[in-house]
């Protein structure tokens, strides 16, 4: 059930809440609880003191799947409550309970809230504050940032291992030549190392920099699980397998799936795409001479009263490196106006348009742009949220493994 409960979307839940036999002790333990928690500020930290309780501590959580009975019983108490059935209601729900039975599951791969209240109680301040400063005199980091933890946790687990310098490194590889934001974790680093020198990994720092950053472009901020450590060994050999702009839907598919991620997660983690731009050297192909089915030459998926402006933007013979909005109108918001974007054919990368175009994937993105509504619709912030906490789980290392290095750029 725990390792399960992560991977449900909001329909799985309801099921879930209209069958009391599927929570078994966990509904009568958790109506024991139910009194605790109200709608208030404090709900929160309720709900995290109760998953503090001694049976709920890292050691059970990843075998017992009460826990994860007990936060569901919670979810269905408000899901079901008469007084919470406005959409905004149905965001809070969802925004309070899923990273909560997210924790779960991460318990269950190493990582765990509060891994450095002790050791270093202001690291989440310190890199929120650092991601910030740069925010505010380059808003452009923040997708940045978002790409180099997919970069990284899609090559040796989310090691940090796409930080280290050197000629043959993650780094240097071609899909992550156009990498940025370095100095923003390099920075976040040095300011931990004065605070609380030797704790804090580059992997952490860049797992909550992804975060902060979703959260900068007023997207929905969510709760990080910490404890990762970072790896020792970054080859560029080892980036030939990241999910490219020109793989079918199948390829990307199954690049998912060896990362222990389903459709749905590529679908909402490609929805990143809501900031940020790409070159014109990445989807120039699909203006000119693409097809000998349309009269312009161009990709058919594209919308023909948008081409034009594609084209204004990347001549044919014109500058490969201008950078176009992979968001048309909203760039700078993270919101679901992307999926809005590949439903009127106005995505930028050929991938991207695939999601809309291809039948494994569109029904899941017609489910972000309100053509499905009610009980099988889904919210992109929530659900993106759902998505990160299970993709910077994967591979991470943690206890004995790899090491706490004293500068992101290199190997102690």
């Amino acid at each position: 059930m725990a390792m399960q409960a992560v991977g449900m979307s909001w329909a799985d839940f309801r099921a879930v809440c209209g069958n009391a036999s599927l929570l078994g002790e966990g509904f009568k333990f958790g109506n024991g609880v139910l009194a605790m928690v109200i709608r208030k500020s404090t709900e929160s930290k309720v709900l995290h003191e109760i998953l503090d309780m001694n049976f709920l501590n890292a050691e059970q959580s990843a075998s017992d799947p009460k826990a994860t009975r007990i936060l569901v019983v919670l979810m269905c108490k408000h899901e079901f409550d008469a007084r919470y059935q406005k959409p905004e209601d149905k965001l809070y729900i969802a925004q309070l309970y899923f990273p909560l039975i997210g924790q779960v599951f991460s318990q269950a791969q190493g990582t765990r809230f509060g891994f450095y209240a002790r050791t270093c109680p202001n690291v989440e301040t310190i890199v929120r504050s650092t991601v910030q400063s740069h925010f505010q005199s380059d808003p452009t980091v923040a997708p940045a940032l978002l790409r180099m933890h997919f970069h990284d946790c899609f090559v040796q687990g989310c090691d940090a291992s796409i930080l280290i310098n050197g000629p043959n490194t993650e780094k240097s590889a071609f899909p992550n030549r156009l990498l940025r934001g370095f100095d923003v974790i390099d920075d976040a680093k040095n300011k931990l190392e004065a605070a609380c020198a030797g704790v804090v990994s580059c992997a952490d720092i860049l797992t909550l920099a992804a975060r902060d950053s979703v959260a900068l472009t007023k997207g929905v901020g969510w709760p990080v699980p910490l404890g990762r450590r970072d790896g020792t060994v970054s080859l560029a050999s080892d980036t030939d397998n990241l999910p490219a702009f020109t793989d079918s839907i199948q390829v990307q598919v199954q690049k998912f799936a060896d990362k222990g991620l389903n459709a749905q997660d590529l679908v909402t983690l490609v929805g990143g795409h809501t900031i940020g731009t790409a070159s014109c050297q990445f989807f120039i192909n699909r203006l000119y001479n693409f097809s000998t089915t349309t009269a312009t030459g161009a990709d058919p998926t594209i919308d023909p009263a948008f081409l034009p402006q594609l084209r204004a933007l990347c001549p044919q013979n014109g500058d490969g490196s201008r950078r176009v909005a992979l968001d048309t109108g909203s760039q700078n918001t993270f919101d679901d106006s992307y999926f809005k974007n590949l439903k009127n054919g106005r995505g930028i990368l050929e991938s991207d348009q695939k999601l809309w175009t291809d039948p494994a994937t569109r029904t899941i993105a017609q489910r972000y742009t309100g053509t499905i509504r009610g009980l099988f619709g889904l919210r992109f912030g929530v659900e993106f949220a759902r998505s990160m906490v299970k993709m910077s789980n994967i591979g991470v290392k943690t206890g004995s493994q790899g090491e706490i290095r004293r500068v992101c750029t290199a190997v102690n």
